[in-house]
């Protein structure tokens, strides 16, 4: 592994961690009504945001933005679970597990 590699999954983890956070913010707020997690919701969204765009340096923006996506989608799709007690249906579970063969096959 090459260093702009393991730059690349350092800023995609840190981007979208922090989009998925930024996600659940505003979940929160809009649940819960609290204007405060709506704004913290932007602040960390605009943060997820710019790790990812840095993480673009270093890969394709083709890849990146597939990997991003679909990390960001299972990562909300967990928090979803545990947090809201959301449930995902047979075809949303189909849609995550693509999503992460689909990332599996970019990377290969």
């Amino acid at each position: 592994m090459n260093k702009t590699y393991i730059l690349f999954w350092i800023f995609i983890i840190i981007g979208t961690f922090l989009e998925s956070v930024g996600d659940i913010c505003f979940r929160y707020a809009t649940v819960a009504n609290k204007e405060l997690y709506r704004w913290l919701g932007y602040i960390v969204y605009i943060l997820g945001s710019a790790a990812w765009a840095v993480s673009l340096k270093y890969h394709e923006l083709t890849t990146g933005l597939i990997i991003f996506i679909s990390i960001n989608v299972l990562m909300v799709a967990i928090a979803s679970r545990y947090m809201f007690a959301e449930y995902l249906n047979i075809t949303q579970i189909i849609g995550v597990i693509l999503c992460l063969i689909g990332v599996f096959l970019i990377e290969k």
